[in-house]
């Protein structure tokens, strides 16, 4: 997700973030869904955290010193979440 500074605040990524975990687990077979963060990004941290992503690493995207956090959440730990 990304967002316009306007609309930051409002509850949209946490929304978005929890639809696309249910989109991602109900609609494909997959058994893990994985998102990254640019390092200084305190709230969009905080999205995925408070919608059960667990972090994983940091490490440097594209090997220009973009370190960004990489999380990911299972969907067996997503299910005792709801």
């Amino acid at each position: 997700y990304r967002f316009i500074p306007e609309y930051w605040g409002k509850g949209y990524a946490t929304e978005t973030a929890k639809a696309w975990l249910d989109y991602g687990f109900n609609q494909f077979d997959t058994k893990t869904i994985y998102g990254m963060t640019d390092v200084q990004n305190m709230n969009s941290k905080k999205v995925l955290q408070k919608v059960g992503f667990k972090y994983i690493e940091t490490f440097d995207y594209d090997g220009h010193n973009d370190m960004v956090d990489w999380f990911g959440i299972k969907k067996k730990d997503w299910r005792n979440l709801s």
